[in-house]
């Protein structure tokens, strides 16, 4: 059976299949389009009605996404690539910027922090022309499948991606199994063999980032915690609106009064009548029974939108501590503490990251210019080492000089003679009044 393009496969073992699930669940939000799981959130814990009076979803408070942003720090200028053989770095620094890893490499950084591993695959290209170049192609952990190595855990002997191809003339999704020392070759989604459309690489041309030196080839559960918490953040500031638009002046009430004819609202279990009302309205109601008296009241509002709007942010700045950050170091992007920005990473907590996260993707990005090295001698035979490369990242270049300290006290220079418009006398010779 062919699925449809928009419909993702699902691999078959157990495992494989709940990680791919987490993943995507955080790619979109990462990615802005986590809306319908934060409406199956909001139903699930306030039912379908009140979800359904409370409104469109808020998803402007994404914690999960600012800190994986703000912390992805490494690639903000460019870095700089080393060898014993100085020409041959100066080559493969070139065709870097060409393919613009940089760029490229810090949108992959905030992906890795987010869903904690990313792939990078390498592919070296021929043009037109004759000349030659290397393409950088992002690949997501929720639509790869591997085997580890028993001696690199972290490194795979074998790799199958899931990805859309075109077949005869329709695209659909197949499988590109990749292993150690073995032509490329491309399956169906059952598993046939489809000639013709493998591509003329050996081995496994992906390089793998990890957020963490684990020993393991897959880390998907690792903070999960700020991914549900930005749920329920965003399930949090969606009732603020409900009680700053409905429900921030006193409830009304009404015994033996009939008002207006009700309109239907919501659908299906939501379903239910309601009469519009504002602060500025004013209702016409009529006494139910002649001999009663009807009785008209109100309470006090339903919520305090400051007080709820700083409990909220107090719930905000709670998942700083499970980024391992100093909620001091969790700044806001606004000084009105009544706000309802969302959580920046300071400075100081920025500094951090770049050097608590540089010797493990510094390990991948050498691994990179290996492997941009090798396809770069399989299309143009250029003979570049593919061992020995080492990467110095911005922050790591030869700091500038320290300025001298002051002197002290006692061997301070004199401060400068004011001007003086008459003339001085010479070295040497004392001014008297005396012609």
């Amino acid at each position: 059976m062919t699925l449809p393009v928009h419909v993702p496969p699902a691999p078959t073992n157990r495992e494989d299949a709940e990680r791919w699930e987490h993943t995507r669940r955080r790619r979109r939000m990462l990615y802005g389009r986590w809306m319908t799981d934060l409406e199956d959130e909001l139903r699930r814990r306030v039912g379908a009605v009140r979800a359904d009076a409370w409104g469109t979803p808020d998803l402007s408070a994404n914690p999960f996404r600012k800190a994986a942003g703000g912390r992805a720090t490494l690639y903000d200028r460019p870095w700089t690539i080393e060898h014993d053989d100085a020409a041959a770095a100066v080559v493969l620094q070139r065709h870097l910027d060409l393919a613009g890893a940089i760029p490229l490499l810090q949108r992959l950084q905030r992906d890795t922090l987010g869903l904690r591993e990313m792939l990078l695959d390498v592919q070296g290209v021929t043009k037109p022309d004759g000349s030659y170049d290397v393409l950088l192609r992002p690949v997501y952990p929720d639509l790869v499948v591997g085997v580890p190595d028993p001696l690199q855990p972290e490194q795979p002997i074998e790799l199958r991606e899931y990805r859309i191809r075109t077949v005869g003339r329709e695209p659909q999704w197949v499988v590109d199994v990749y292993r150690a020392g073995q032509p490329m070759r491309v399956e169906s989604i059952r598993g046939d063999e489809l000639r013709g459309l493998g591509e003329a690489r050996v081995g496994i041309p992906h390089v793998i980032y990890h957020a963490a030196r684990t020993g393991a080839l897959w880390d998907p559960y690792e903070e999960q915690e700020l991914y549900w918490g930005t749920l329920s953040v965003a399930v949090q500031w969606t009732f603020y609106l409900h009680v700053l638009q409905d429900a921030s002046w006193p409830q009304r009430y009404s015994i033996d009064v009939a008002w207006g004819p009700a309109s239907p609202e919501g659908t299906g279990a939501a379903a239910r009548s309601a009469i519009v009302t504002d602060p500025s309205t004013v209702l016409q109601g009529t006494r139910r029974e002649i001999e009663t008296q009807p009785i008209v009241g109100q309470w006090q509002s339903g919520g305090n939108p400051t007080e709820i709007a700083q409990g909220i942010q107090g719930y905000e700045r709670r998942m700083a501590a499970y980024l391992d950050l100093d909620p001091a170091d969790a700044a806001r992007v606004s000084g009105d503490p009544r706000s309802g920005y969302a959580l920046e990473i300071s400075a100081t907590a920025k500094q951090l990251a770049q050097q608590r996260y540089a010797p493990v993707f510094r390990f991948a990005d050498e691994r990179l210019c290996g492997r941009v090295a090798e396809e770069l001698n399989r299309v143009g035979s250029l003979g570049l080492p593919t061992d020995g490369w080492r990467v110095r990242y911005w922050f790591e270049e030869d700091e500038p000089p320290e300025l001298e300290e002051p002197a002290a006290e006692d061997e301070a220079m004199p401060a400068p003679e004011e001007p003086n418009d008459e003339e001085e006398a010479p070295d040497g010779v004392e001014e008297s009044d005396d012609e």
